[in-house]
């Protein structure tokens, strides 16, 4: 079972005469239906202890619209750092930049549809599972990436990396009833590691269904989406 990270506040913040860091900061939620809601951090703040490393509180807001949540508009959570140390990234270098699980979400900014009105399978604003597991070489990255707009399977992926920036190409095909195949492939893809080591950035996708052969002839797809993604809170959980 993939656990996905939970979501990631961008922060900034001030030291006190005591040495305390207090911080302050927020996460707009992705679209109007991203369930995660707005995200704010509140009366938080930590400081520096000798044996337990660091110590404070913290406290957070999350705000709802009623498409987000029809049963409440914000709820509010708060409690103590106990202990927290801590820990360098070693292992961080230009051959393993990408290397590991990537998981978080994306979440749809634009769909596309041909020969439809409207999109079959994909609604802007909707906020998907983002599965990622990324090998590399030199600057040769090669994996395997989960889909959950049409597909249950997962695609195979290949690319490059220059510097902190990654490109990647691929291909999934899988069975719908009456179809065969449901293809879906990458059109673009422009993601980037931050100097917090998040993955951002976007990509695009086009999902295509197609009768069974031999009907129609020269297997003309039945129906197209081109649909646009951006990356929301995706990290790297394991290497």
């Amino acid at each position: 079972m993939t656990v996905f990270p939970p979501d990631q506040i961008d922060i900034v913040g001030s030291i006190g005469a005591d040495g305390s860091l207090v911080m302050t900061g927020t996460k707009p939620a992705a679209s109007n239906s991203d369930g995660s809601g707005d995200l704010t951090l509140t009366n938080s703040s930590v400081r520096r202890d000798g044996q337990r490393g660091m110590v404070g509180t913290l406290g957070l807001r999350v705000s709802y619209t009623p498409q987000q949540n029809g049963e409440s508009n914000s709820f509010a959570l708060s409690g103590n750092v106990l202990n927290a140390h801590r820990e360098p990234n070693t292992s961080l270098t230009a051959t393993s930049l990408f290397a590991g699980h990537w998981v978080g979400r994306y979440v749809i900014r634009q769909c596309v549809p041909f020969g439809e009105l409207t999109c079959l399978t994909a609604r802007v604003g909707d906020v998907v599972p983002f599965d990622l597991t990324l090998a590399q070489s030199g600057s040769t990255v090669n994996g395997r990436m989960g889909f959950n707009v049409s597909l249950d399977d997962v695609m195979t992926v290949a690319g490059t990396t220059s510097e902190n920036t990654l490109t990647l190409q691929g291909t999934a095909s899988g069975m719908q009833s009456g179809v065969d195949p449901d293809l879906i492939r990458l059109t673009l893809w422009t993601t980037m590691r931050d100097e917090l080591g998040r993955m951002r950035g976007s990509f695009s996708f086009r999902h295509e269904l197609h009768w069974v052969l031999p009907h129609p002839p020269n297997n003309v797809p039945l129906y197209i989406e081109d649909i646009d993604v951006d990356l929301v809170s995706v990290a790297l959980v394991a290497q």
